[in-house]
């Protein structure tokens, strides 16, 4: 593009406020996070934390237990926040009311169970704010994992 016509289009976005936003894979939020490599870690780490707090581990122990049933459920998973997170990945498992219909999750279990991401996600060196916004969107799931509503 000749300089005097990239000067004109640089001074018409000025004076109408106009900006480009580019989006790059960098900026979505699974790359931030670290892409596959890096929401593996979280997910091990998140699974390891469930597993050891006495407040939730009894969801975890069973599966935990089978090395099968457990990278499954750490394949979902990963497959489940990369989709939600702008990853390349499609997720094909259950709808969240019917993966936990009849375990009776309780708010305070769902509260453990985000508290132990929070905690994968510190341990993985995740910033704050994508902190932040992962929590955003797996919060919203609350209202159809969780059985007692007191």
């Amino acid at each position: 593009m000749p300089r005097s016509l990239q000067s004109l289009c640089i001074s018409l976005l000025i004076l109408t406020g106009c900006t480009f936003v580019t989006t790059t894979p960098e900026s979505t939020l699974y790359s931030r996070l670290g892409g596959e490599e890096g929401l593996s870690k979280v997910v091990d780490g998140f699974t390891v934390n469930c597993v050891s707090d006495p407040r939730i581990n009894s969801y975890f122990l069973a599966v935990a237990g089978d090395k099968v049933r457990l990278r499954r459920l750490k394949d979902t998973m990963i497959s489940q926040i990369c989709a939600l997170s702008g990853g390349p990945c499609e997720y094909s498992g259950k709808d969240m009311h019917t993966a936990h219909v009849g375990m009776g999750i309780s708010n305070n279990d769902f509260t453990a169970m985000i508290e132990s991401l929070v905690h994968a996600l510190d341990q993985s060196n995740v910033s704050k704010g994508d902190q932040e916004a992962l929590v955003g969107i797996l919060g919203p799931m609350r209202k159809d994992i969780v059985e007692d509503r007191l």
